[in-house]
């Protein structure tokens, strides 16, 4: 069987998606908006 290949531009996009989210939910707790901020994290 062969090995599953994840595609270089794919784990790139997921980063920096991740890094978006993590950047909305860091200006939100700084804004008290928990509700955002806790979504985002989990």
């Amino acid at each position: 069987m062969a090995e599953a290949k994840i595609h270089p531009l794919i784990l790139m996009s997921l980063l920096i998606n991740a890094i978006g989210m993590g950047m909305f939910a860091y200006e939100n707790y700084h804004e008290n908006n928990m509700g955002h901020s806790v979504t985002f994290i989990i």
